[in-house]
């Protein structure tokens, strides 16, 4: 396949098809083509392929990619990590995650961490006790950026962004924060590095 004549090319994935739909309405693109989309940023062209899976290219066409999520309940999470974890051992490539609100959008949906209920929480009850309904057992409220760094078992220091369904402007400053950086690849993530090394072997640390 021939590259895409852009100045960058994104994957953009997740585990659910509606947020694909907006994140192509968001950031204004077009059918660019070859499978993919075209969007512009100033006088920069940034080619978008979007889905759940590697699309027909090779390793060196792809810049970097997003992951994007909209509710953080435990069984989306491990479907999601998952999926990363496949994409992870196929390419390494700087990974962002942009979280989904819908505009004035103020709380998210999480699982109980004991029972797994469902439960939708409030941005203003950061870190207030709370109880699940189901199970009755008390936890501390997290923000949801937390939320998604410890049920994907990312670094505590990995990027995770929100951004608003409507608000094209949010998704246009994500994009631009990778065109910034893309010659300094150090400065982001990829998606073998994403992920915290829960599987080293360490020296027990004696008292």
């Amino acid at each position: 396949m021939t590259k895409p004549s852009a100045d960058l090319t994104l994957l953009i994935t997740g585990n659910d098809p509606d947020l694909f739909t907006w994140f192509v309405e968001d950031s204004m693109a077009e059918d660019g083509g070859e499978g993919g989309f075209e969007m512009r940023v100033g006088g920069q062209v940034v080619h978008l392929f979007i889905g759940e899976t590697l699309p027909d290219v090779t390793v060196s066409e792809l810049d970097g990619c997003f992951c994007l999520v909209r509710f953080v309940d435990k069984l989306g999470m491990q479907a999601l990590t998952r999926q990363l974890k496949e994409l992870s051992d196929r390419v390494s490539i700087p990974i962002h995650f942009l979280l989904y609100r819908k505009a004035n959008e103020q709380d998210f949906k999480m699982s109980c961490p004991f029972c797994g209920q469902k439960l939708w929480v409030r941005d203003a009850d950061l870190d207030k006790r709370g109880r699940c309904p189901s199970c009755k057992k008390g936890f501390t409220l997290p923000r949801q950026e937390d939320q998604v760094i410890e049920l994907l078992g990312l670094r505590q220091d990995a990027p995770v962004y929100r951004v608003v369904h409507g608000d094209a402007s949010s998704v246009t400053a994500a994009v631009r924060l990778f065109l910034k950086r893309k010659t300094d690849r150090d400065a982001l993530m990829s998606t073998k590095e994403i992920f915290r090394k829960n599987q080293e072997t360490m020296n027990v640390n004696l008292e």
